[in-house]
């Protein structure tokens, strides 16, 4: 009965610990993966990364070079269209820069629970475009 009750007591105690204290560093990062400088969602293009803030209402843009060296804002053109799920037409949405350092946007999520930011750069007298699939956070 001890021994039973010890080995029970062990498994509790190793199956407790926390998974990080087992394994060694540099297993929370996948291989290749970029972690955003602003905590948004960050997709590249062949010339840049496109990180997206979204909150309730509106969205941030911030554009780097692969270095993540910031881009000049007037040095690149952006539009950007929302598509809801249960409308047809997509709407335009308009950027503003704040401070130089990003782009910004007020966004009506018109009561959906997903839509879809499609955000299209001018760089350098390249196109790219890029989506995002956003869900509002109320």
């Amino acid at each position: 009965m001890k021994k039973c009750t010890s080995k029970i007591l062990v498994l509790l105690l190793i199956t407790s610990m926390e998974a990080n204290v087992l394994s060694h560093e540099g297993h929370n990062k996948l291989p290749g993966s970029i972690i955003a400088p602003h905590g948004g969602q960050i997709k590249g293009t062949d010339d840049l990364y496109i990180e997206l803030i979204h909150n309730s209402d509106n969205v941030q843009i911030y554009i780097t070079d692969h270095d993540f060296k910031p881009i000049l804002l007037n040095d690149i053109k952006i539009e950007g269209l929302i598509k809801y799920p249960k409308q047809m037409k997509s709407e335009k949405i308009n950027f503003t820069t704040n401070q130089a350092k990003y782009f910004d946007a007020k966004i009506n999520s018109k009561g959906s629970h997903r839509y879809t930011l499609e955000i299209k750069t001018k760089y350098k007298n390249k196109t790219d475009t890029i989506n995002y699939n956003l869900e509002p956070q109320d």
